[in-house]
């Protein structure tokens, strides 16, 4: 897989995950009033709402829900990793996972 296939598979991955946790959150703002909810939003319009949200959002919240997502992406490549290799370790799914995500980049900070 190419280093773009990669990194469109995760955005998929994230999209579907923010998704997920919008629709799971209750639909009433911190008001109290309740939020409206379409099933015909267009794209489009889902792109621009979903900006909003994340403007809306403090950095110490978007910096959450990023590394949140992140966990989720990490659990479902692993999933899939061991459904392709079910003799593999758990380092070695770990490992393969890890480098699915980053491209290859797997070196730890502060090493050389």
């Amino acid at each position: 897989m190419t280093h773009t296939a990669l990194k469109n598979e995760f955005r998929v991955i994230l999209w579907l995950v923010f998704c997920a946790k919008t629709l799971a959150r209750p639909r009433y703002s911190e008001t109290g009033k309740d939020i409206p909810f379409r099933r015909d939003m267009r794209p489009e319009e889902g792109a621009r709402k979903q900006i909003e949200i994340y403007k809306a959002m403090s950095g110490k919240e978007r910096l959450r829900l990023t590394f949140e997502m992140w966990e989720a992406a990490l659990a479902m490549t692993k999933a899939s990793e061991r459904a392709m290799n079910p003799d593999l370790s758990d380092e070695e799914i770990e490992k393969r996972a890890r480098i699915r995500m980053t491209g290859g980049f797997t070196r730890s900070i502060g090493t050389t």
